[in-house]
């Protein structure tokens, strides 16, 4: 970017304008990517159904936050799997998929995954 500069006398003396050109570099930074200029408001999430091994999908359905800018694209993936007692359970984390305009993660529990050593218990995915 050029700018140009002059100044003149605003007296009744009349000096000559003096005039100075200079050139600079302009960036502009995504208000997405600074943290100062964006919110993220979280909504609170509805927990699935009980499940009792019965073979029939148990699906997480994704209740969405607010971000503001409300043009920044908001990415959410699944960081790991624990229950309230243990920090860790063997679980496998299940990504969350576009499904007619919802995210939502779908799991399947059988009696064969019971007899394999998968506990009853509450488990909590975080996202």
């Amino acid at each position: 970017m050029t700018v140009t500069a002059t100044s003149t006398s605003i007296y009744t003396v009349v000096n000559t304008p003096v005039t100075a050109i200079d050139s600079f570099d302009l960036s502009f930074s995504s208000p997405c990517e600074l943290s100062r200029l964006t919110t993220i408001t979280s909504t609170a999430q509805t927990n699935p159904a009980a499940n009792d091994y019965d073979s029939e999908n148990v699906s997480f359905v994704y209740a969405p936050y607010t971000v503001v800018p409300a043009f920044c694209d908001l990415t959410v993936t699944c960081v790991e799997v624990n229950t309230v007692v243990t920090p860790t359970t063997g679980m496998t984390c299940v990504d969350l998929v576009d499904n007619s305009g919802t995210l939502q993660a779908d799991q399947t529990f059988s009696g064969q995954d019971y007899q394999d050593g998968l506990a009853p218990g509450d488990y909590v995915y975080t996202y």
